[in-house]
């Protein structure tokens, strides 16, 4: 276990640096659930290699824009509201009414949604 919370707690270390040293980031994140059914939310930051900043198992949080407005705007304080320049989610319905509530509060970040598609051969 000793093996486990020191490697994290280095890789913490490691992007908490590399964040502190970019001058400008981007926060990307979306919802997806594992092979137990759990919903999870991740997030990730961009420098522009991605590091891996958290996940979120949502346990019975539906994932409504207000919900994942509130975590969202977590990140973005986490990071540094004066280091995020864009944020990236998908283009679903709740992140766009998220993007609406954070770009009220955040009217210095871009907040933008990207249409996924899977395509089928």
């Amino acid at each position: 276990m000793f093996l486990l919370n020191d490697k994290y707690n280095e890789i913490t270390e490691n992007n908490n640096n590399q964040i502190e040293k970019s001058k400008y980031v981007c926060i990307t994140s979306d919802g997806w659930t594992n092979n137990r059914n759990e919903s999870i939310i991740n997030f990730m930051v961009t420098l522009p290699k991605p590091l891996f900043w958290k996940a979120l198992e949502t346990k019975e949080s539906l994932h409504t824009a207000e919900y994942i407005s509130e975590k969202l705007e977590e990140v973005i304080s986490e990071v540094g509201q004066d280091k995020v320049v864009a944020v990236l989610t998908d283009n679903a319905a709740n992140m766009k009414k998220a993007h609406k509530i954070l770009n009220n509060k955040f009217n210095k970040i871009i907040f933008i949604g990207i249409f996924f598609y899977k395509c089928l051969n």
